[in-house]
């Protein structure tokens, strides 16, 4: 699965750097030589440590290089608590956490575009339909209350985000136009 995401990552940096290139303004007045157009197509790299620029580097080393380092960051710390239990549950919790936000970036996308145009309803329907069973699934075998309370979190996201796709549909009759 990591490598599934590492090659869609490598991909969407070439699209990107590509569609960059292209939506360059070239005109005389601000480009006088080959010299000024690479100045500014210049690459943003990890190893720059420039804060505005995170997670929007140009390189796939950069992503590489950021990931190996964030890896051997928590691995350290986690091998110095490992008995630690707090520090276990939170790392537990955390990412149950974050898979439960997954929809999230969706939603707030829908939000800002007061569109769900090109959003595959069957997609968050099959999303819902696995976070209720998985949540059932929690629940039924008793596990630690964090992750039942998560997959409520991301059922209630999956919810909304076809709350959204019934609001902003034109056939929704009873919004204000």
């Amino acid at each position: 699965m990591i490598l599934c995401m590492l090659v869609m990552l490598e991909l969407c940096i070439r699209v990107y750097s590509k569609s960059l290139c292209h939506h360059l303004p070239l005109n005389q007045q601000n480009i006088s030589s080959t010299k000024d157009l690479t100045l500014d197509i210049h690459e943003k790299k990890f190893t720059d440590f420039q804060m505005d620029y995170f997670w929007k580097w140009t390189t796939f080393t950069s992503y590489l290089q950021f990931l190996c380092a964030f890896s051997l960051v928590l691995s350290a710390i986690t091998c110095l608590f490992l008995t630690n239990t707090l520090y276990i549950e939170t790392i537990g919790f955390l990412a149950v956490f974050f898979e439960a936000l997954l929809g999230t970036p969706q939603f707030m996308r829908n939000f800002r575009l007061k569109s769900t145009e090109g959003m595959s309803v069957k997609m968050v329907l099959m999303w819902t339909s696995g976070d209720i069973f998985k949540t059932v699934y929690f629940i039924l075998r008793i596990a630690p209350k964090q992750f039942w309370l998560c997959g409520m979190l991301q059922i209630s996201i999956d919810i909304a985000i076809l709350f959204q796709v019934l609001y902003y549909s034109d056939k929704y009759r009873f919004r204000k136009r």
